[in-house]
């Protein structure tokens, strides 16, 4: 490795197809350590072995793969912050090749946001996601996720919109009590007909929540007694 930096420190060798060459050599046995610590569990360090590979090789075909990895690890290694980061890193880079790193940071991105407390930014990409990958797994229980984020910050018009968007890819066996939860909104909102509205659609849903059923009945007899 000390050989090939001295070569490519000659500006002739480093400007030949050689020192291209040489170049690919040194980028992948970079590369190549940092699996090696992962390999190995050591997952700190192979985390700043990636980023530090993603730093000095910023135009190499690896560089995505690099900041990925290192997000991987950082998270894996307990360093959720710094795993944010690198997340971050890789939803800014461009191509078709690196689509499905993006896509897959994102999704891992509102995971650790919600971690780390940061529940607006958390909701935000899970919508992102989302909204990218309508069919992709688990997008409902992503909607769910916001549509919850949503109404506990009062963002009311988000979180009805997200649960009817989980509404309607979900096949969860208790999907339903979205609608209880939207006919809360409506109410908290004071909203009262789109409210009753809704606890009588949770009424004849099937929904299976005793609790739930118990008081939809009862705000269903109290609004009508208004």
């Amino acid at each position: 490795e000390a050989e090939a930096k001295l070569m490519l420190a000659v500006p002739a060798i480093a400007k030949s197809k050689f020192g291209g060459e040489v170049r690919g050599i040194l980028q992948r046995t970079s590369f190549k350590k940092a699996q090696s610590f992962e390999e190995g569990k050591d997952y700190l360090q192979s985390a700043k072995s990636y980023e530090d590979f993603s730093k000095k090789h910023k135009n190499s075909d690896l560089a995505t793969s690099a900041r990925f990895n290192a997000a991987v690890n950082y998270e894996r290694a307990g360093d959720l912050l710094k795993a944010i980061s690198m997340y971050i890193g890789v939803t800014a880079s461009r191509g078709s090749k690196t689509k499905d790193l993006r896509n897959r940071s994102r999704k891992f991105l509102g995971a650790l946001y919600e971690k780390t407390g940061q529940f607006g930014k958390a909701a935000s990409e899970f919508e992102a996601y989302a909204a990218q990958n309508p069919k992709s797994k688990g997008v409902a229980d992503l909607h769910y996720n916001a549509a919850v984020i949503r109404d506990g910050m009062k963002y009311f018009t988000a979180a009805l919109k997200n649960y009817k968007l989980y509404l309607s890819k979900s096949r969860s066996a208790d999907r339903y009590e979205a609608i209880f939860l939207m006919a809360k909104i409506h109410q908290r909102r004071g909203h009262l007909s789109k409210s009753l509205k809704e606890y009588q659609r949770y009424m004849n849903s099937g929904a299976r929540s005793e609790e739930n059923i118990v008081e939809a009945a009862f705000q269903i007899a109290t609004i009508n007694e208004r």
